[in-house]
């Protein structure tokens, strides 16, 4: 709201001191950027510290951060200009450049719907007549880990072209043409799926708790994520409202991931 290209927020979990860095234009003019930033903060409330940051080739610097590594006990992640990477055998890799959209394999929450989808999979014999729906697609990764996990009619949404963008170009570098892309809400679907995988926020999945349950076939799982474990019995409540039967959880660091399935025909509301 005060104009801040860039924000994060870190916890330190010892002390439950939350810090915010904000990245601001250098023509805001670092004082009269304290005066606003004690004025929106509230003064008393906030420790408050200013300092230049010199301008960086911000596209390259971010690959200091975004490293290969294990994202389930099926696929490595692999950047894109890591083009000599050798991967562990008997993984699968997915390339991946992030660009501006979430999901780049990195994130815990990210891992549990992973990690979720493989467990569910088991349970079915043949998979390449499943219809699954990567609700929040962002950068396609889910998608294309269904895929290569042998699904062959996936949709993938998102209502950031931003995201879509990335996505499609994902696909490309990974040979994923099994997936077709849309920037449809789920309120405009109305055909079922046999599988839903959401990784998106709390207040999301409560939004979207009913269309969830529309859209699943009697049997059907829906995996979510994007959770804390701190929400668990949130998200169990609404599930529950909605008509689904929790299957099971994984939980990573602070976060969790879980798998619902749809015992009964969905009933519409009048």
């Amino acid at each position: 709201e005060m104009g801040a290209g860039g924000v994060t927020e870190d916890l330190n979990r010892i002390t439950s001191v939350v810090t915010i860095k904000a990245y601001f234009p250098a023509k805001f003019g670092q004082k009269e950027t304290l005066v606003k930033l004690e004025r929106y903060l509230g003064k008393n409330k906030t420790k408050i510290a200013t300092r230049w940051v010199e301008e960086e080739n911000w596209a390259e610097r971010y690959k200091e951060f975004f490293k290969a590594g294990p994202i389930s006990k099926t696929f490595y992640l692999q950047p894109v200009w890591e083009k000599e990477l050798v991967i562990p055998s008997g993984m699968l890799p997915i390339l991946m450049e992030p660009g501006q959209a979430f999901g780049t394999g990195l994130h815990p929450s990210t891992k549990l719907a992973i990690r979720a989808l493989e467990q569910v999979l088991d349970l079915y014999p043949n998979r390449n007549k499943l219809k699954l729906i990567d609700v929040g697609t962002g950068t396609g990764i889910i998608a294309m880990a269904a895929e290569k996990l042998g699904l062959r009619k996936i949709t993938a949404i998102d209502i950031d072209p931003t995201s879509i963008q990335v996505a499609k170009e994902n696909f490309a570098l990974n040979g994923c043409h099994e997936i077709t892309v849309s920037t449809k809400a789920l309120s405009q679907f109305s055909k079922p799926f046999d599988l839903m995988v959401s990784n998106i926020l709390l207040e999301t999945h409560r939004q979207l708790a009913e269309h969830y349950r529309k859209l699943l076939v009697p049997g059907g799982i829906l995996i979510l994520s994007g959770l804390l474990g701190q929400q668990r019995d949130e998200i169990y409540e609404v599930m529950q409202q909605a008509g689904m039967q929790r299957l099971f959880d994984y939980s990573l660091q602070e976060w969790s991931g879980f798998a619902f399935v749809a015992r009964q025909p969905y009933t519409f509301r009048k």
